[in-house]
């Protein structure tokens, strides 16, 4: 990639809140720095409808970023949810050039989705909490709170797929062929929302179809690990995401 090329970033948030100030400035400055366009775009949530056309939309967005480019193709990065959407778009958009995913996750139907999950059943209780009470016009904290409740419940794969837990499969990067292009996947070994296995597991997948793609595990590392730059380790591997993103130079 040369400089003024396009990176694309995705924040998080399940797919159902976050927004695109989500992008800490401090990376953001480190990667126009190195000369990128970066443009980290607002994208529907699976509240009002179903994931395809959260994927519909970014996938629009992607090619239309890259007909701008001056290489004709775009560099895309993500953080959880925004990590997902990175490797979903890795895997099926040929104007993706390269994919660099925080915490994400290659699996829509994996047991830490569907089956209820200790670490957020403990943070309040939500067991009377009505799915259908959160619209799109919903607060952050009534979207946090459906998001909590889908948790508790392992209902978050039926809940954005509107009641198709079968088309599910499909969109999951780790039912995929594997990318044509390099990915970098960054977890760290303490990640109570998305376990670390999401990104070792997906790397053992592509490593011998996709030699150029990279992990980094940190050990001790929360969700948003990576966020910690006064930790040498995360300054070091914002410094190797960079070089990863210019294309290993």
């Amino acid at each position: 990639m040369t400089a003024s090329d396009t990176l694309v970033y995705f924040h998080g948030g399940a797919g159902l809140f976050g927004s695109p100030d989500n992008l800490d400035p401090r990376h953001r400055a480190l990667l126009e720095d190195a000369g990128f366009r970066v443009v980290a775009p607002a994208y529907p949530k699976a509240i009002a409808a179903p994931i395809q056309h959260t994927l519909a939309t970014v996938a629009e967005k992607v090619g239309a970023l890259a007909e701008e480019a001056p290489s004709g193709r775009v560099i895309v990065m993500g953080h959880s949810f925004g990590g997902y959407l990175t490797l979903w778009l890795a895997a099926t958009q040929p104007t993706v050039a390269r994919a660099v995913a925080f915490s994400g996750y290659g699996d829509l139907l994996g047991s830490w989705y569907t089956e209820p999950s200790e670490t957020y059943l403990s943070v309040k209780d939500l067991s009377h909490f009505e799915p259908a009470s959160v619209t799109p016009a919903s607060t952050f904290g009534e979207r946090l709170d459906l998001y909590l409740y889908l948790r508790q419940t392992g209902t978050w794969p039926d809940y954005v797929s509107k009641g198709d837990l079968a088309s599910l499969a499909a969109l999951s990067p780790t039912r995929l062929s594997p990318p044509a292009v390099p990915v970098y996947l960054v977890h760290g070994t303490e990640d109570t929302d998305v376990p670390c296995s999401e990104s070792t597991s997906y790397f053992a997948a592509i490593s011998s179809a996709s030699p150029d793609s990279r992990l980094y595990v940190h050990p001790g590392g929360g969700h948003s690990f990576f966020t910690e730059m006064d930790d040498p380790a995360v300054s070091a591997l914002w410094q190797d995401v960079v070089a990863f993103c210019r294309g290993g130079e």
